[in-house]
């Protein structure tokens, strides 16, 4: 049986997905922390009954994540998620290519999946829509930067205008995922720290499903201690992207129904 809650954040990012298909960019900038809000204010609704079911009915376990997390800007969201959601993160073994793991209870690792993945792939659309948008002006500045005295690009400098504009949409996504990392953050913290009167036991609760997951990961992984570069270069890039992610509504309120790609993910 599927999580209502699961169902619900499904619903609302299918529909997004749906318009933004559409062309809607707008509903799309407006829309992907409250969803966060959604998830933290169910689990601090949960009765001492709920929990003890919940533990008894979801064991920790491993859910496998398509992608790699060794690019800087999908490595804090990802963290950030899973640090959100009372999971963790492990790298998966070269035998499983790229991909990774959200490690935690049921409902916790396939909800940190799904938004996991509709936040990197409405980064990578987001971006791709701004790096166009950019294009002509950031042809200008490199012509500038390099002395070329034209309005386009040579064809003898095409290739390091490439590598400019790739360095640009890098630069775009680190800015995106600080705007993101920093929001999702400061939301459920703020989250937490209003329910710590009334909702005293159900944030044991999830400190305690966040010690059980590192319990449940002794002995099964090995520190990696490195960490892909962040890439600040394009100036232009970082602050729009940043701009970006603090615009991303994050707010579930008013979206229902359709399908899509993320909705799929867990086999409805």
């Amino acid at each position: 049986m599927i999580n209502p809650m699961i169902e619900k954040l499904r619903k609302l990012i299918a529909h997004e997905q749906s318009t933004r298909s559409i062309g809607n960019l707008q509903e799309a900038e407006a829309f992907a922390a409250k969803i966060q809000d959604l998830l933290t204010a169910h689990k601090l609704s949960m009765s001492e009954v709920d929990f003890q079911e919940r533990e008894d009915g979801e064991p920790i376990d491993w859910e496998r994540v398509d992608g790699s997390t060794r690019v800087f800007w999908r490595v804090g969201i990802a963290h950030t998620i899973a640090k959100i959601n009372s999971c963790q993160v492990v790298n998966a073994s070269r035998s499983f290519g790229k991909s990774f793991f959200f490690v935690g209870r049921t409902s916790d690792r396939q909800m940190a999946k799904i938004l996991y993945t509709y936040l990197v792939e409405l980064g990578e659309e987001l971006c791709d829509k701004a790096a166009r948008e950019d294009r002509k002006v950031q042809s200008l500045k490199f012509n500038v930067m390099n002395n070329i005295m034209d309005w386009n690009i040579p064809t003898w400098a095409a290739a390091a205008f490439r590598r400019w504009m790739k360095s640009y949409k890098e630069s775009w996504k680190t800015g995106f995922s600080a705007a993101i990392v920093s929001r999702l953050e400061a939301r459920y913290e703020e989250t937490m720290k209003a329910q710590a009167q009334t909702s005293a036991n159900a944030i044991i609760h999830i400190k305690k499903d966040a010690l059980d997951v590192l319990d449940y990961l002794k002995g099964k992984t090995r520190k990696r201690h490195s960490r892909p570069a962040r890439d600040e270069s394009n100036a232009d890039g970082y602050k729009r992207g940043q701009s970006t992610g603090n615009a991303v509504n994050l707010s579930p309120n008013r979206f229902t129904g359709t399908t899509g790609r993320a909705s799929r993910l867990l086999g409805a």
